[in-house]
């Protein structure tokens, strides 16, 4: 007896393309280091994760023995690290190892560069509608140079930080951070929502729905 062999129709096999596209769209948006939209499609969550992420990545700090900055924009953030130059004037950079760079006392040869992992969203950038200002107070970066014994103030070029793309946050081994105040502002058509991500030395970090400024009353 003859088996009657059916094919797949059209439609059939139209349908089974979208679920495959669909499911590798899903795989694709949970992977950290995958394609992701702009952040500040909801500035509420958006902060809160940055808060966690700050958190984190103080505790690598100290479990990693090493120094990991921050670098706060306009619209976005860059977490990095120090990483070794293979000579004077050479600003190649050496592949990292196990070792914390911190312990190095070549300092004169390390360079900031961006923190990659593949864990953690260690870059983002808000969209246009979300701006940043960041305040800093209480140990500052010249301390944080003289603690760490470097008294090359290029290291800590507080005036082209922007522009030389260095951190304005610290997040020391020893667990302490450079406290600071990260405002966030997303302007609506009706309201403007605001965050702020307050960072203590002792390294507490904690969100608030709106400016402290605007809490307390504003201050003197």
């Amino acid at each position: 007896m003859r088996k009657t062999m059916r094919g797949f129709t059209l439609i059939e096999i139209m349908l089974v393309i979208v679920i495959i596209g669909c499911a590798t769209g899903i795989i694709v948006l949970s992977i950290p280091g995958g394609p992701s939209p702009k952040l500040g499609n909801d500035l509420a969550e958006e902060s809160q994760q940055l808060a966690a992420t700050i958190q984190v990545m103080s505790e690598q700090a100290t479990q990693q023995g090493r120094t990991i900055g921050l670098h706060i924009s306009d619209h976005g953030y860059q977490f990095m690290i120090r990483q070794q130059t293979t000579a004077a004037n050479d600003d190649t950079v050496t592949q990292s190892t196990s070792q914390a760079l911190d312990t190095l006392p070549d300092w004169d040869h390390q360079v900031w560069q961006p923190y990659t992992s593949e864990k953690l969203r260690t870059a983002g950038e808000f969209d246009e509608k979300v701006s940043l200002a960041l305040t800093l107070d209480g140990l500052q970066l010249q301390e944080e140079e003289n603690r760490l014994g470097r008294s090359n103030p290029q290291w800590f070029d507080t005036e082209n930080q922007l522009e030389a793309k260095t951190p304005q946050i610290l997040l020391l081994p020893s667990g302490e951070i450079t406290p600071f105040s990260l405002t966030l502002e997303e302007l609506g058509s009706n309201s403007t929502l605001y965050r702020q991500i307050k960072g203590q030395e002792n390294g507490q970090i904690t969100v608030l729905n709106e400016p402290e400024d605007n809490v307390s009353g504003g201050h003197s």
